[in-house]
């Protein structure tokens, strides 16, 4: 697929883009900032008490997780503020080739799966910075930052992320107690694909984000829940200060 980019320098530009033109007319990054502050698109009702909370109260928690066959490898919740409440790989507490063996992955799709920066520094030969946390200690972890309070955001468009985590801690008949209702958890693809940019080329959070981000040394970064979470963070408090 094309970025933003490669349009724009394929495309023969004959006049400047006009406010009134549809998402799917943007062209350039330019294009898309003018859509953006031209086109007075509201955040949905729904939204609104999101956008409360993350500009007042920082209620709100960006959420994402890595998974091979159902089985989590990492997860991250990032606060509006850019702070960490967790960001842990999973220690299934087998060796690596067992590992592989249970996801039936070689080490290489492994790898390409779950990013290479965390195969490299938690299997490979440089395992440092990522905090290690077994299936059963993340409820533990989770069960004392008050998560049932806040709002949850994902960039996804069936709410997978947190049917995936409340799964998870079901299984220790936790889910219920630490995770908020499914009414709390909201989707970013959908306010994107349905009421911000309707018609746009792309809703995939690894190619919208360098057109919001363009300078931003996440940009080329992606797959990992550490840093897919807080670029929707990054992606979403723009928005949420754009309405």
């Amino acid at each position: 697929m094309k970025t933003l980019r490669e349009r724009e320098s394929n495309a023969s530009r004959s006049k400047r883009f006009k406010p009134g033109s549809t998402a799917g007319d943007i062209a350039s990054v330019e294009e898309l900032t003018e859509y953006l502050q031209d086109v007075k698109v509201s955040v949905p009702d729904d939204w609104k008490q999101v956008q409360n909370a993350h500009l007042t109260n920082g209620k709100v928690l960006y959420v994402d997780r890595g998974f091979i066959n159902d089985i989590l490898v990492h997860v991250a919740l990032f606060k509006p503020d850019g702070s960490v409440l967790l960001n842990v790989v999973i220690d299934h507490q087998m060796s690596l080739e067992d590992l592989l063996k249970l996801l039936d992955k070689n080490q290489n799709a492994f790898a390409s799966v779950i990013g290479r920066p965390v195969f490299e520094k938690y299997y490979g030969k440089r395992q440092a910075d990522y905090e290690k946390l077994t299936l059963p200690q993340i409820p533990n972890r989770m069960d004392n930052m008050d998560i049932a309070s806040y709002y949850l955001v994902e960039w996804s468009s069936n709410h997978c992320g947190y049917t995936h985590i409340w799964k998870k801690l079901n299984k220790f008949g936790l889910a219920d107690e630490i995770m908020p209702p499914k009414s709390r958890s909201f989707t970013a693809t959908n306010l994107f694909q349905y009421q911000i940019l309707p018609g746009f080329f792309t809703h995939r959070l690894e190619l919208l984000y360098p057109v919001l981000h363009p300078n931003c040394p996440l940009v080329p970064r992606h797959h990992l829940a550490g840093i897919d979470a807080i670029k929707l963070r990054n992606v979403m408090t723009k928005i949420l200060n754009f309405y």
